[in-house]
């Protein structure tokens, strides 16, 4: 496998480092039901499987510009992002709507109490379950838009 970052640093996907990963939070919690939507990707480098996804992740930031944020996180250097998602699995996909803070997609109500944030990002997040190709990975992407 490959060392260090598994993606190619002239890809439309983003790689979210510590800061990437506080911004990614905030887009969340604090986002407009109006922002785009996330495609994210945990990984583990030690993951063929992830490996084996990267061409296939990278082409659908590349088609979903502007619609969905395509980004990928390794969820080892990121346990804390991990747990919070209740990703266990590498390679896992999911597809997270800011603003959204229940499992319907509904309306975000009051600021949410500091022990809620992780159920309550987590109950925002779709996970994706297939052998993807990048059909179904972009439906996957774009459902409900």
């Amino acid at each position: 496998g490959r060392r260090g970052n598994i993606f190619s640093s002239y890809s439309a996907l983003e790689h979210l480092d510590e800061p990437g990963v506080a911004r990614f939070r905030a887009s969340i919690r604090d986002g407009s039901a109006a922002d785009p939507a996330w495609l994210l990707l945990l990984y583990s480098r030690r993951c063929s499987h992830a490996e084996a996804m990267v061409p296939l992740i990278e082409q659908l930031a590349e088609e979903l510009r502007g619609f969905v944020r395509v980004a990928a996180v390794d969820a080892e250097a990121q346990p804390d992002l991990a747990a919070e998602l209740g990703v266990t699995l590498s390679p896992t996909i999911l597809r997270l709507r800011p603003g959204a803070r229940s499992p319907a997609g509904g309306a975000p109500g009051p600021p949410t109490p500091p022990r809620a944030r992780s159920a309550s990002l987590r109950a925002s997040a779709a996970e994706f379950r297939l052998v993807p190709t990048l059909r179904s990975l972009a439906e996957f992407a774009l459902e409900g838009l």
